[in-house]
């Protein structure tokens, strides 16, 4: 159940929702005085400037060779990103989506390299970073949004600086931090679907010499947007209740010596999306008729329910703690850097169903005084769940120049991550369709642990050549990592092991500046992702599947143009992707799971184009666009029959993987409106998500591959777009500090129909998925003092 807060007491100290938001290693030792609000009040007339910190120092965007799109404090207000599925689509080739069972687990792709099986020994291929520190699990990574300085989504292989399983890419989350004066934030929220939120962040500002402090509540609450006719509107699908505390210290110890630490505590209670029956196959239809359940009377279809009866969902609850404690110490002839991070995550599942019906009982015999039910409450699919993770890292790095023409980076990275988890599934096999389906069940109970370690190092060369004036420059960097892993299962086999797997990665780039508003950079980079175990299998022996290796190419240009008041970047790419993981369903009277397999080799070529423009003071036009074409060249399996190795690369897709995604904005912000200085400012955006599937095979033979996945191309969700619109009136003065903006906003208000994922029980007999949800409005009171 949920346990509902007051929303008074809500009106303490927030700023964050989930994990820790703490400090940009990257940063300057010195933090000066807060920004002003994103409406401060002038009309934007030139591009927005923004520094990243993506190669681990500080840098301008548009001079980083690099393919990265950054959203400023300003940019994520503007755009009204709440939360982490807002920024899908917002950079391109980026996808970020809420898979079914729970009301935290996340997919991500970028560039076709895409993952969304939550087990805890299965690694994603987008690498998560929360100020610097890996983030190991997405499960439980669809999070709150609050005090965010900056996002940075890093497109291609990360395998040098970020190296951590970053075969596609990375997102860093970059909070803000302490500064030097007093500020207090309070947000109050309230909208659809009874959706109530307040932000409060105080920053003390210096409480002693070069000490500051800034302490963050949020609480955000939502009744559920689909119904569950079973249980009561709190507890609908997709309801949600988070509390969430962070403190942040930051000292200048020294003109040259820094120290942040961070502690923050999150708990969020949520119902998945809901799951809905899209398909089923003869055989089950018959099983359940034979079992006496009028088939004709399950809610089956394509277009999202309003409503369904799921008899066995219940809370998803997500607790997260983290302590992050940096330094940064300018030494003089080097600048030195280390951040040290511990997180726990903690995740109880009460109920997953899979099937979106209450099936009632399964083969009743009726005699005239007595009545018996075979199967009295079964669903098709259904699970329970415990987890547990903690890890903890530490980077060193050093970087500075030598001489005027060569910067340089290096370092040393270490990894410890413990695990268990403890998930059992009940589900429905048709043996036949003329006798009622058997009930099996799956305990699978497991624990285990991860340890890397890596070396890194980077550098560039600005070529001192008088005829170049500075414009070339070169990098190169490598990066030696070591990963290692093992676990202990005790069902529903006993079982052990370990393995290791090492690799030498590589970045080059180069740069040239052929004007002062057009630079022009080549990019090689490799990356690979850690193997793993498939610990839900039924499999007496447990074998380890081996790591995903990606080598990229890629060509771009970032240009400004008309006195600042255009930006267009654009890149090309080409990726080779080896030993591919790649995520099938399997199920059998010996147990139902998805597992990894090593499917072959993928080519992802692609292009992607950002830009902005402001035709006039105040009025802003943006948006990106990003096209993919991946193709197997080989997808292996083992034909349980034969034992022959068969590429069905002809019929293997890329799941969670849209070929093109888009988005288009147009913001206006007046000029402050005479003698109050009121600016109002209007704002609209459209999300373009192409069709994708969600596994990769689609063989009705069911032969010729170890699973039968039948109804993939059934379950394939066609294109859509969502429009957000907003609209705000800003700098409200109440005294000569006190200033109050308002914001009315609607998201996805054209109701678009669209789903966020789904699943293939092909040899159970079913599919089905979850979806998004509909149009919403609400409004927003911000005092900020």
């Amino acid at each position: 159940m949920f346990q509902r807060k007051t929303f008074v007491s809500a009106l303490l100290v927030s700023a964050l929702a989930l994990p820790a938001f703490a400090q940009d290693a990257a940063a300057p030792a010195a933090v000066p005085a807060a920004a002003p609000a994103p409406d401060s009040g002038s009309q934007r007339s030139g591009v927005e400037v923004i520094n990243i910190t993506a190669r681990k120092v500080s840098e301008n965007l548009q001079q980083s060779p690099l393919s990265v799109s950054a959203f400023s404090a300003d940019s994520i207000e503007s755009l009204g990103i709440g939360d982490t599925q807002d920024i899908s689509s917002m950079a391109p080739n980026l996808y970020m989506t809420q898979t079914p069972g729970s009301s935290a687990n996340m997919a991500l792709a970028i560039r076709g390299v895409a993952g969304a099986e939550p087990l805890l020994t299965r690694e994603q291929g987008v690498a998560i970073y929360m100020d610097g520190a890996y983030i190991a699990r997405v499960t439980g990574a669809i999070m709150d949004l609050v005090d965010i300085e900056r996002i940075e989504v890093l497109r291609g292989p990360q395998g040098t600086l970020y190296g951590r399983n970053s075969t596609g890419g990375a997102v860093n989350f970059i909070s803000a931090k302490p500064t030097e004066d007093f500020n207090f934030m309070q947000r109050l929220g309230s909208g659809s679907y009874g959706r109530l939120e307040s932000v409060t962040r105080i920053n003390t500002g210096e409480m002693l010499p070069g000490l500051a402090a800034k302490l963050s509540y949020v609480h955000h609450e939502e009744n559920g947007y689909r119904n569950n006719r079973l249980q009561a509107d709190k507890n609908d699908f997709g309801a949600t209740n988070t509390d969430a505390f962070r403190i942040a210290l930051g000292w200048d110890a020294t003109e040259n010596l820094r120290l942040d630490y961070a502690f923050d505590d999150s708990n969020q209670v949520g119902r998945g999306p809901g799951f809905q029956l899209v398909a089923i196959s003869p055989t089950l239809s018959g099983a359940l008729t034979a079992g006496f359940v009028n088939v004709n009377n399950l809610q089956i279809g394509k277009q999202a329910f309003n409503s369904l009866a799921n008899d066995f969902d219940g809370p998803s609850e997500h607790t997260i703690r983290g302590h992050n404690l940096t330094l940064d110490w300018d030494l003089g002839f080097t600048h030195l850097t280390t951040i040290v991070t511990q997180r726990s995550w903690d995740n109880t599942e009460k109920g997953t169903e899979l099937d979106g019906n209450d099936l009632g009982p399964v083969g009743v015999l009726t005699l005239p005084f007595f009545s018996f039910a075979f199967l009295p409450d079964p669903n098709l699919f259904d699970a329970t769940n415990e987890r547990h993770q903690n890890q903890w890292s530490a980077e060193t790095r050093l970087d500075g120049d030598i001489g005027e023409q060569i910067k340089y980076v290096a370092g040393f990275y270490y990894f410890n991550e413990d695990f268990d988890e403890d998930n059992f599934q009940r589900f429905l096999f048709p043996f036949s369709p003329f006798a009622p389906p058997l009930s099996l069940s799956n305990p699978f109970k497991y624990s285990g642990d991860s340890r890397s370690w890596a070396l890194f190092a980077n550098s560039t060369w600005t070529l001192p050549f008088d005829f170049l004036d500075d414009r070339l420059s070169v990098s190169a960097g490598v990066r030696y990592s070591d990963d290692q892993k093992s676990f202990d299962r005790t069902s529903p086999i006993s079982s052990s092991g370990s393995d290791s797997w090492t690799s030498v990665d590589w970045d080059v780039a180069v740069n040239y500046a052929a004007t002062d508003n057009i630079n022009i950079y080549f990019r090689g980079a490799s990356a690979y992702k850690a193997g793993g175990y498939n610990l839900r299998s039924a499999l007496p022996v447990i074998d380890a599947f081996d790591p995903e290796r990606v080598k990229s190419v890629e060509i771009g240009a970032k240009t400004e143009w008309w006195d600042n008041r255009a930006r267009l970047n654009v890149t090309g790419f080409w990726s080779i992707s080896t030993n591919r993981q790649t995520d099938v369903f399997a199920a059998g009277p010996g147990g139902a799971t998805s597992i990894t397999i090593n499917a072959g080799e993928a080519v992802i070529p692609g292009v992607e184009i950002e830009g902005t423009l402001i035709p006039i003071d105040g009025l802003t036009f943006d948006g990106n666009f990003g096209f993919i074409s991946p193709k197997y060249n080989e997808y292996n399996i083992v034909d349980s029959g034969t034992g022959a190795v068969v590429n069905l690369a002809h019929e293997a897709a890329f799941g969670y993987t849209p070929d093109i995604t888009a988005s288009l904005g147009a913001e206006y912000a007046t000029a402050p409106l005479g003698s109050s200085g009121i600016v109002l400012t209007a704002r609209i955006d459209g999300r373009f998500t192409d069709s994708r599937v969600w596994s990769p095979l689609d063989d009705e033979r069911s032969s010729n591959q170890p699973v039968v996945t039948a109804f993939r191309d059934i379950l394939e969700d066609p294109s859509y777009w969502l429009m957000d619109m907003r609209l705000t009136v800003s700098e409200i003065s109440l005294t000569e500090r006190a200033k109050v903006r308002a914001s009315l906003y609607g998201k996805n208000v054209l109701d678009e129909n669209y789903m966020l994922s789904g699943i293939d029980f092909g040899a159970l007999g079913f599919a089905g998925g979850a979806y998004g949800q509909g149009a919403t409005w609400g409004i927003d009171f911000t005092l900020d003092y």
